[in-house]
């Protein structure tokens, strides 16, 4: 998971990506894709990052730049 992001409605998103590949002639890459919205009170989410990023919202919030 490349990214998350928390706003003050309480939403918490994870994006994946993946990079490219440089495949021979007849080769192929699968990639499946998630994205998942997760809603809730701030200390559920924190629970979800820190189980799943392994860091808290937190971390996560200060970490970011701020727009």
């Amino acid at each position: 998971m490349s990214e998350a992001r928390v706003d003050q409605r309480r939403f918490l998103g994870f994006l994946a990506s993946v990079g490219a590949a440089a495949l021979r002639p007849g080769k192929s890459l699968m990639h499946i894709h998630r994205t998942i919205h997760l809603r809730g009170e701030e200390k559920d989410l924190d629970a979800v990052a820190r189980k799943t990023l392994g860091v808290g919202l937190q971390e996560i919030t200060t970490a970011l730049p701020r727009k």
